[in-house]
């Protein structure tokens, strides 16, 4: 390829803007991929042999998993994506000691 040579005198290099249906469709899917993670990663808690502490311990993962389920149906969604600090994630339960 040839090399085209300097920038012509205030010109500038620039990268176009993504646009928003786009962007918003990414922030949308990392969103869910994380959501999906995080589900996935408390799978075993969601198992009918799985020992719990007790009932409560029981519905508050049961709880959790639902808000995991829940989230892109919140105000908001899908934020600015996984990171931002407005996206409600549930807290995930405390196992009991």
């Amino acid at each position: 390829m040839a090399e085209l040579g300097p920038l012509p005198a205030g010109a500038r290099l620039s990268r176009p803007e993504m646009p928003a249906d786009v962007r918003l469709a990414q922030d949308a899917d990392a969103v869910r991929v994380e959501r999906n993670r995080r589900l996935m990663a408390s799978d075993c808690h969601a198992l009918p042999d799985y020992p719990h502490a007790n009932e409560a311990m029981r519905r508050s993962w049961q709880e959790y998993r639902q808000a995991l389920r829940d989230v892109p149906a919140q105000e908001g969604f899908p934020w600015n994506g996984p990171d931002d600090p407005a996206t409600p994630w549930p807290l995930e339960p405390q196992l009991s000691v």
